[in-house]
């Protein structure tokens, strides 16, 4: 079942513009078929001394999978909190470039936490990720044009 990945992926490049693929933490050899057919790679990790290891190790290891650095980029998430290192920090240690950052808006998810539902649309972490969603259509949608 997993090495009819890539032939999926080709089928849904057909169907669709944009394919975005969520893929577990461990490199399994159906991770590494869709690497390899990926235009970019993103890594998530927050601003703090233990995830800033665990992404320059897996960075490291997409590397050695076949992921160039110029298709490899960093979210940041909880940028901002009390003792974390900022962007150009994060960038340094991992070794590979931050395409984006999301503050810590503790205050706001620990309100819709308590209230048991989402993200208010009013808060400044909610208007971040519209901004962040915007700007990945707007790298899909360029990068959908260089393709062509």
């Amino acid at each position: 079942m997993l090495g009819r990945i890539p032939a999926a992926l080709e089928s849904a490049r057909r169907t669709y513009a944009y394919i975005i693929a969520d893929l577990p933490d461990p490199l399994f050899s159906s991770s590494r078929a869709i690497l390899k057919m990926s235009d970019r790679v993103y890594l998530v990790c927050t601003p703090e001394i233990t995830s800033l290891h665990l992404a320059r190790r897996k960075a490291q290891q997409l590397r050695e999978a076949g992921v160039p650095n110029d298709r490899l980029g960093l979210l940041v998430n909880r940028v901002g909190a009390w003792g974390s290192f900022q962007p150009s920090e994060v960038q340094r240690v991992v070794g590979a470039p931050v395409v984006w950052t999301l503050d810590n808006d503790y205050a706001s998810l620990h309100d819709a936490t308590l209230a048991g539902g989402l993200l208010a649309e009013s808060s400044s972490l909610s208007k971040q990720f519209d901004e962040f969603a915007e700007h990945m259509r707007a790298t899909l949608r360029k990068m959908s044009v260089v393709r062509a």
